[in-house]
């Protein structure tokens, strides 16, 4: 047991890690900023409670504040993403699935796994950005902001889940 809240903490640091000293530095076009902060509340088992997820998504997205210099934005988002993490995964996940399933390509396949995780980044994304602007005035740019990086940021985890979990090779 404790292997396993060492192991989600190390994701935790890791994926902290690469948002703040490499990913808040990409600024494509100016607006387009990969955030894969989310991908960590992808690694909790489906029977985890919601109050678990939402510490722990409220405790990653500080983390990334702090560091960030973005008061609460990335926190809120990440705690609006837990929030809705038990109905999207009762939502797309079979109702004979193991209830200690944990979200990845192996356990749920490319597609729904592919669209929990467009359906959590776009929450988080869409709250991210609308927080961060706190407007409506330059809506243009905000669309191409979160278009932009809610593409960007499933591509970067996609690829972080297909290196997670690589396909077993057939002899």
């Amino acid at each position: 047991m404790v292997l396993v809240w060492f192991y989600k903490i190390l994701w935790m640091i890791a994926l902290w890690a690469i948002q703040v000293l490499v990913f808040n530095q990409i600024h494509i076009l100016g607006c387009i900023t990969p955030l894969i902060s989310v991908y960590f509340l992808l690694l909790f088992p489906k029977n985890t409670s919601r109050s678990v997820l939402l510490l722990w998504g409220f405790i990653a997205g500080i983390l990334i504040d702090v560091f960030s210099g973005t008061p609460g934005v990335v926190s809120a988002s990440m705690t609006l993403a837990a929030f809705f993490l038990p109905p999207l995964l009762k939502l797309l996940v079979s109702k004979d699935a193991p209830e200690d399933l944990v979200p990845s390509i192996r356990s749920m396949g490319k597609w729904k796994f592919f669209q929990l995780l467009f359906l959590l980044t776009l929450l988080h994304h869409v709250t991210f950005f609308l927080l961060e602007a706190f407007s409506f005035f330059n809506w243009e740019v905000l669309l191409i902001s979160m278009g932009g990086s809610i593409a960007l940021s499933l591509l970067l985890m996609m690829t972080l889940e297909f290196a997670r979990n690589p396909k077993k090779q057939k002899n």
